[in-house]
């Protein structure tokens, strides 16, 4: 009798609720954390030269320094200041670096010895078609590396910035739903702020981009 009462009391569940249920968003999966350096430790992401007694030394993109002071890195070429935004603890972006760098000494060089004219003898007096060869090699080697350095750093920021719109969104959710810790609330705030200051290295990188590419067209087309 009791299970009769019980089952009597029991509030049948409407189509309607299994419908709103069914259709409910999930919540957005987390994207994998990236892996990171540790603290103190950062790698160069463009060549970085600086000239010394004996020449002109150079960090070359993927090369590992140390924050030793505010605005001072160790380096493997001494103590010296190193722009923040050339630097990165991400060690996918590190080895990212890496490769590009070894890809593009590996191809531009000979493009730019084959594309200057020699005269014949072995010890030529230079000639004004020479010259004008050597200038433009040179300047056609500079247009093609500002791209190439434009167009690898536009890699690393948009990467940057679509795993923080990911963030973002998973954050954002949790503020939503009133689940967010003060810790998630302050890490929201963070990656929106950078992602402000990577639209305008993006913005910046494009122009710069596109400039290069144009003076890489005037010249070829002389």
């Amino acid at each position: 009798m009791a299970g009769l009462l019980l089952a009597s009391c029991q509030k049948p569940v409407a189509r309607d609720d299994i419908d709103a249920l069914s259709t409910q968003p999930d919540a957005p999966v987390a994207p994998a954390l990236p892996q990171f350096a540790p603290p103190g430790v950062y790698y160069v992401v463009q060549a970085v030269r600086k000239e010394t007694r004996d020449g002109i030394s150079c960090l070359t993109p993927g090369t590992e320094v140390k924050l030793i002071r505010p605005g001072i890195y160790h380096t493997p070429i001494g103590d010296m200041p190193l722009d923040a935004h050339n630097l990165t603890n991400e060690l996918d972006q590190a080895a990212a670096a890496r490769t590009a760098d070894l890809a593009m000494q590996a191809n531009a060089f000979p493009k730019v010895v084959e594309s200057v004219g020699r005269p014949g003898s072995a010890n030529p007096a230079p000639t004004p078609d020479y010259l004008a060869q050597s200038r433009a090699a040179r300047a056609a080697a500079t247009a093609e590396s500002n791209a190439r350095t434009a167009r690898f750093q536009l890699d690393i920021y948009r990467r940057e910035e679509k795993r923080l719109r990911q963030t973002i969104e998973v954050l954002s959710y949790r503020v939503l739903v009133h689940s967010a810790t003060a810790d998630e609330r302050s890490k929201l705030r963070a990656a929106e702020a950078r992602i402000y200051t990577l639209e305008r290295y993006i913005a910046d990188l494009e122009r710069k981009l596109q400039s290069a590419l144009e003076q890489s067209a005037r010249i070829q087309g002389r």
